[in-house]
């Protein structure tokens, strides 16, 4: 187990130094002047996704109150609304989602992405790029504005050169999601009152027949053969432990996976995660305002615990990790959330693992947040964490760091060798380490 407090100290006393430079460290980018990383207000200092092999460096930047799209040194565009971008599994392709002004009292949406830039005079819901560069997302002809209600009416589903016929509605919350192939892509419209499931291979749509009361997400196996799903039977989508009117009565959150419910002896059940073939159906639940992860077929693997966050498939060992708060704050609505560890404020996190004999085992603890992790094909745990304003590196016992920014690990090579993107003030550079 890595102590990250412990860590940050030893840092601080200059016992733990920074590994001698060696030619697997090769410089992508510097970041340009005209460009900030953090802005003067509240909002969030920028990220950097690295691509695979460090093939992009893309981030969000700041210009005064506007925000810049930028791949490395490259500068896309400026614009008023700008999403994180977002990669594919593989991290092979990626896409900005921009919102700017096409005339003072209509707005347009734009995509950028390695490809080029899509112009939308329309609403462009949350958008996905799959691993052959392809794009999904939900589009709204008649609507002009930037802010939009959760739900959207006569709107079409686009994945890559195919476009559905007009539907009643898509809920605009749901981000669409891709099979690891790229070839399969799943979504959730609206019919009526209800909820359905669209599945789109190789350009044809299909639906499926159950229509659900509410969907808060939806996951897809890797190979796109199958999907599960956090509906709410029974009442309204409303979390437990929120009071409710006179005559109103909450819901119930279940996984609903292929003709199972799970979960249906915790009080919600949420956020499922699925094998790359299909097989394995793992999530989160809560109980007793504690929360806990579970796997169908296996039952409850952990619980007790004051919050956990993101799962983490070990596919070649049957093993699991998971992301764990304890001391930190967040509202009854947004722990249900797919994304919800952005809503966590205070506390210390840290990662646990789980064998295929249910054992658990602290791999992180103590940091003030997780990023990525990863599994190597022999078996070690590489996570990226942050301490402070400082970002490092864990894998095999050994830490990487301190950097302002880390991110992208892969492993390569034979033998076994760590690869990852950093930022260290303005530079982007592409690490490789061994680990014998």
């Amino acid at each position: 187990m890595i102590d990250v407090i412990g860590l940050a100290l030893s840092l601080a006393s200059g016992f733990l130094q920074e590994p001698q430079e060696d030619a697997g460290r090769r410089l992508l980018a510097v970041v340009p002047d005209a460009v900030e990383l953090s802005a003067s207000d509240d909002r969030p200092r920028s990220r950097v996704l690295f691509g695979r092999n460090g093939s992009f460096a893309v981030y969000r930047a700041y210009r005064g109150q506007r925000l810049v799209a930028m791949d490395g040194a490259r500068e896309l565009g400026t614009f008023r609304h700008l999403d994180e971008p977002e990669a594919d599994a593989g991290r092979s392709h990626f896409v900005f989602r921009a919102g700017y002004q096409v005339e003072p009292s209509r707005d347009g949406w734009r995509l950028l992405s390695g490809d080029g830039v899509s112009t939308f005079e329309s609403w462009l819901g949350p958008v996905a790029v799959s691993s052959r560069g392809e794009l999904a997302f939900w589009v709204e002809p008649g609507y002009r504005g930037l802010v939009h209600p959760d739900e959207a009416r006569d709107v079409s589903l686009q994945v890559g050169s195919f476009a559905s016929e007009v539907l009643p509605s898509a809920v605009l919350t749901i981000k669409p999601e891709f099979s690891l192939d790229g070839r399969t892509c799943v979504a959730v419209s609206r019919v009526r009152d209800r909820r359905q499931v669209v599945l789109v291979e190789d350009g044809k749509a299909s639906f499926h027949p159950k229509k659900f009361l509410h969907v808060q997400d939806i996951a897809l196996s890797g190979d796109g053969s199958a999907w599960a799903l956090t509906t709410v039977v029974a009442g309204h989508p409303v979390p437990p432990g929120v009071e409710m009117p006179a005559g109103v009565r909450a819901g119930k959150w279940r996984v609903y996976y292929g003709r199972e419910r799970l979960g249906m002896d915790s009080d919600a059940a949420f956020g499922p995660v699925l094998s790359s073939d299909g097989k394995r159906c793992v999530y989160r639940f809560l109980d007793d305002r504690r929360m806990g992860v579970a796997e169908r077929g296996r039952g409850v693997l952990a619980s007790g615990e004051e919050f956990v966050g993101r799962i983490f498939l070990d596919e070649g060992r049957g093993r699991l990790a998971f992301v764990v708060n304890r001391g930190g704050e967040v509202g009854p609505f947004r722990r249900l959330l797919r994304d919800s560890e952005r809503y966590v404020e205070g506390g210390k996190w840290s990662l646990m693992l789980i064998g295929p004999d249910s054992q658990q085992e602290c791999v992180l603890d103590g940091g003030d947040q997780v990023g990525e992790v990863a599994f190597s094909p022999s078996g070690y745990v590489a996570a990226t964490y942050r301490v402070g304003q400082h970002w490092f590196l864990s894998v095999k016992g050994r830490t990487f760091g301190p950097f302002d920014d880390a991110g992208g690990i892969q492993f390569t090579g034979n033998p076994e060798r760590v690869a990852f993107g950093v930022r260290v003030g303005r530079e982007l550079r592409w690490r490789v380490e061994a680990l014998n």
